[in-house]
Parts: C-alpha cells; sequence; structure tokens
C-alpha cells in the first residue's frame, strides 16, 4: 500500500487491473522479478470477463452481509450464544469452515431463521454431512441462486442426510426461515475411539471431568468407563451421558493392576451431540 498510484491504479473501466505492472516495495524481490520475467506472464493477466466477474462476486457477497445482521453480530455475548462451528477436531476437512448462524436466538433483522455458510479453499470440492442440520429447508442465499457466480450455484443440501456440497474454492451460503428442530435431551451415547498397544493386563480406559467417565479416576475397578479391544488395537468406549450439549474434557488411560499410565498431552474437549456419534482420538499420546 505504500507504492502509490502508480502500483496500484484503479482502471473503473474494468479493461485492466494495472497487473504486473512493476514491482512492490517489499517481499521476495527476486521471486517477483523471475515472474514478471517469464514468457508466461501474460497468461496471468486478467482481461475485462474476469475482473468484472470478481466485482460482480464480490457485490453479491456484499449484499448477502446486508442482507441480516447475522453476519455482523455486535457484542461478544450474540456471538457466542448465536454462532457455531461445524467440521471440526480431528477428523474435519481442514480446507472447508462450516458455521452455523441462529436467527432464532439473535432475532434483531435477523431475517433468517438459521443459516449454514461455509468457505471451501480446496481446488476440490467436498462433501460435509452435519447431522445436527438434517430435516431442515435449507436453500441457497437468494443472492447467490441468481447471483453472478455460476460455481456457488451449483452447491446443494440434502435434508434427508444433512449433506452439505461445497464446490471448490467457493464461499456459499445456505438460509431457511424455518426453525431448527427441537433437539434431544438426552439420554446420548458416545463412542470414543483411540488406537493403543497394550501388554498382557493392560486395558485402556477413558477418564474425564463427568461421572460418565470417572470424574479423573484412577481406579481400575471402573468397568463402566473401560474400553473395548474387540478391534485392537483401536479400543473403544461406548459412553451414555444424560444431557446433549454437555461440554466435557476427558483423555485416555493404560490401567494394569494398580499402575495407571496417563495419556500424555492436554485434554480433549468436547460437546455432547443430540444424537449418537462416534469420536476417533487417532493414536494414544505418549
Amino acid at each position: 500500500y505504500n507504492s502509490g498510484d502508480w502500483f496500484n491504479r484503479l482502471d473503473w473501466s474494468y479493461t485492466s487491473n494495472n497487473f504486473g505492472v512493476g514491482l512492490p516495495v517489499s517481499g521476495d524481490q527476486n521471486l517477483a522479478k523471475t515472474f514478471l520475467a517469464a514468457a508466461v506472464v501474460g497468461n496471468y493477466t486478467p482481461g475485462t470477463t474476469q475482473i468484472t466477474a470478481a466485482r460482480d462476486m464480490f457485490r453479491d457477497l456484499l449484499a448477502i452481509r446486508k442482507s441480516s445482521q447475522l453476519f455482523r453480530l455486535r457484542t461478544a455475548d450474540d456471538v457466542k450464544k448465536c454462532l457455531k462451528f461445524y467440521n471440526t477436531g480431528t477428523a474435519q476437512e481442514p480446507t472447508v469452515i462450516a458455521g452455523h448462524l441462529n436467527g432464532t436466538v439473535c432475532s434483531e433483522n435477523a431475517g433468517f431463521k438459521q443459516v449454514m455458510y461455509f468457505i471451501n479453499v480446496d481446488k476440490v470440492a467436498h462433501d460435509l454431512t452435519i447431522d445436527a442440520q438434517k430435516g431442515m429447508s435449507y436453500s441457497l442465499h437468494p443472492v447467490q441462486a441468481s447471483g453472478s457466480d455460476a460455481r456457488a450455484k451449483t452447491a446443494t443440501y440434502d435434508n434427508a442426510t444433512g449433506k452439505f456440497s461445497i464446490p471448490a474454492r467457493t464461499a456459499v451460503v445456505f438460509v431457511t426461515s424455518t426453525d431448527a428442530p427441537a433437539a434431544p435431551t438426552g439420554p446420548v451415547t458416545v463412542t470414543f475411539k483411540v488406537s493403543a498397544t497394550t501388554v498382557f493386563g493392560e486395558s485402556v480406559y477413558i477418564v474425564g471431568d463427568q461421572p460418565e467417565i470417572g470424574n479423573w479416576s484412577t481406579n481400575g475397578a471402573d468397568t463402566f468407563r473401560k474400553c473395548s479391544a474387540d478391534a485392537y488395537p483401536v479400543w473403544s468406549c461406548a459412553i451414555t451421558f444424560p444431557t446433549a450439549g454437555t461440554a466435557i474434557n476427558y483423555k485416555f488411560q493404560k490401567i494394569n493392576g494398580s499402575t495407571v499410565t496417563w495419556e500424555g498431552g492436554g485434554n480433549y474437549a468436547y460437546v455432547i451431540p443430540s444424537a449418537a456419534a462416534t469420536v476417533d482420538n487417532g493414536t494414544f499420546r505418549p
């Protein structure tokens, strides 16, 4: 931004965006010089079609932002109450952000009851199945449904499975004017899995900050939190919690008689969902 108008010139006729005019005042100058000197640099120069397409897509995003105050939450408390992220944890698709905005709770100028938005930065499309969003009546935001981004228009939602299909390198927004179905309050069974090698007489236990997982106990007699080795070396711990929405912290132990070996690293954090689920915690950390 210190380079001045010679570098940052705007062409309001949209025939050029000043691409390749020179070098910025900072950055990897050698790399920039090599790129600008390459015979293929012209292949990267956008024309009017590309420039106006980028302009129109940006205008669509501005119109979406303006359509609902959910995209402009005013306080930290509103963010905590009304914004939730899916596709998190060790099994996440790392190139996709999946956010949910609750217009039933934050109803002022919300415009919609529920909003799901996705940002896929990958060069390939991705499908995300979100159990908590099954049975809804989501559709593509009206701005995108009639907008300039043809790729965004191919995004889909399947209400029978809760599967959202997100095109490559695209930001898409789904909306509905229907309240979310009431979530069951419990009980909910969650199966926690961890891969761990053990010696004779040694078993794997889950342990954490709730009574159902032992309240950080070291007692090997707590059979209710002992994991099954039916698929060894993968151990499975099926735990039934009384209430959905409970936030828990947990990890694993190896217990052999009176000898307790705690899993290394920090605690895992998890919120009990509204339906049965399986959590893969990877490999037991030394």
